[in-house]
C-alpha cells in the first residue's frame, strides 16, 4: 500500500494541539508513522523530525535530525524538550533553543568552571545560578577544595527531566556538598546574606526567564555577595551574532568589577560554533595565578580544558579587539612563564 503523503504543516498543527503550544520542529518525511507519539513517555516512533535552533536577530538557524522524542513539557516558565539526535546524542532545548548536547557538553561545562576555579587562590564556596542540567555542577565538584556548592534553578522540571533523560550530571546532585534551591536567581542573590568565592551564571538566553540575570541590579547584587578576590562568570553567547549584547554586558560589569574580559570556546552544537563567557573579578585577573597542583589532580579527567586553552581563550580575534577595545581590561602574561 502506498504511504499516505502529509504535509509538515499538518504535523506541526497536530503536535501543537497535543502539546498545547507551538513546536519548533520541521518534518521532512512523507510517511505517516505507525505509531503517533505521546508526550508523556519516551516516543518509540521514528519520525524524520528535525529540531531547528533559530536565531531571529541573526536571521539564521541550524537543524538536528531527531531519532526519538524523549521528553516534552510546558512549565510555567518555559518549554522543555529533550530529544535523541542522530549526530549529537541527547539534547536539551529550552523554548526551542539548544542548551546542552551529550556529544560536546563537556566543552562548555569545563570552560565555565575550571577557568575561574583554577584562577582563584582558594575557592571554597561556589554559587551556580541556573545549570539545572547538572553539567556545571559535575565539573565544580571535581575540585576537592570546594566545600559547598549552592545551585539555584528557577525551574525544578529542568533538574528532574535532565536527571532522568539527559544523564550528564554523574550523580552530582547527590553530593553532600550540594544545596539545591528552587528560586529565581536574581531574587536569591538579593535576599541571601551568604558570600561566595565564585559565582557562575549558567543560564539560558537573556530574553528568556533568565532575563533578570542580565541587569545592572543583578550584577550589583552579585558583586556584593562575592568575597574579597571573588570571581563572577557570565554566559554571553555568540560574540559574532550577539556582539551588541556582549558589549552591553561588558559595560555593565565594568561599572562594578576591577577586571573584566571575555573568554571564548568552540562548540559545534551552538549556532556560529563559538561561544563566550565574561570573566569579572574584584581584584586580580585570570592570569594573576594558576593553581597548577589542582589542575594536575583533575587533568586526566578533562576532555577540552587545559592550561594552554585557559590562556588562549582570552586572546581575542581582531574583530573583537576592535569592537570591544574600550570594554575589556588589559593583562600581561609575565607570571605564567612557559606553557
Amino acid at each position: 500500500m502506498k504511504p499516505l503523503t502529509i504535509t509538515s504543516k499538518f504535523i506541526m498543527i497536530f503536535l501543537s494541539i497535543v502539546m498545547s503550544r507551538e513546536v519548533n520542529i520541521k518534518v521532512i518525511s512523507p510517511e505517516v508513522p505507525s505509531e503517533l507519539w505521546s508526550h508523556t513517555q519516551v516516543h518509540p516512533c521514528r519520525l524524520n523530525l528535525w529540531v531547528e535552533d533559530v536565531n531571529e536577530d541573526a536571521k539564521c538557524s541550524q537543524r538536528f535530525l531527531v531519532d526519538r522524542y524523549l521528553f516534552s513539557q510546558r512549565t510555567r516558565f518555559q518549554n522543555i524538550d529533550i530529544v535523541e539526535t542522530a549526530s549529537h546524542g541527547r539534547m536539551l532545548l529550552l523554548d526551542g533553543t539548544v542548551m546542552v548536547c551529550q556529544r560536546d557538553e563537556y566543552i562548555y561545562h569545563e570552560m565555565i568552571c575550571h577557568v575561574p576555579l583554577l584562577s582563584h587562590s582558594s575557592p571554597k564556596r561556589v554559587l551556580i545560578v541556573g545549570g539545572g542540567d547538572g553539567g556545571t555542577l559535575r565539573e565544580v565538584l571535581k575540585h576537592s577544595f570546594v566545600e559547598q556548592v549552592v545551585l539555584v534553578e528557577i525551574d525544578e522540571t529542568v533538574i528532574e527531566s535532565c536527571k532522568k533523560y539527559l544523564r550528564i550530571e554523574d550523580n552530582a546532585f547527590e553530593d553532600s556538598r550540594v544545596q539545591i534551591v528552587i528560586d529565581d536567581g536574581a531574587r536569591f542573590l538579593k535576599e541571601t546574606k551568604e558570600n561566595f568565592d565564585i559565582i557562575l551564571i549558567d543560564s539560558s538566553e537573556p530574553d528568556s526567564p533568565s532575563k533578570s540575570l542580565y541587569t545592572k541590579d543583578f550584577i550589583s547584587d552579585a558583586h556584593c555577595r562575592l568575597s574579597l578576590g571573588g570571581i563572577f562568570i557570565l554566559q554571553t553567547d555568540s560574540p559574532f551574532y550577539e556582539a551588541d549584547n556582549l558589549k552591553e554586558h561588558l559595560y555593565l560589569l565594568q561599572q562594578q568589577f576591577s577586571w573584566v574580559h571575555p573568554f571564548l570556546f568552540s562548540n559545534i552544537s551552538y549556532l556560529g560554533g563559538v561561544g563566550s563567557f565574561v570573566y569579572a573579578s574584584k581584584n586580580g585577573h585570570a592570569f594573576s595565578e594558576f593553581n597548577l597542583e589542582a589542575y594536575n589532580k583533575i587533568k586526566c579527567g578533562l576532555k577540552y580544558y587545559n592550561k594552554r586553552i585557559h590562556l588562549s581563550s582570552f586572546l581575542l580575534p581582531e574583530y573583537m579587539n576592535k569592537n570591544f577595545s574600550e570594554n575589556v581590561s588589559k593583562f600581561n602574561l609575565s607570571t605564567w612563564g612557559e606553557i
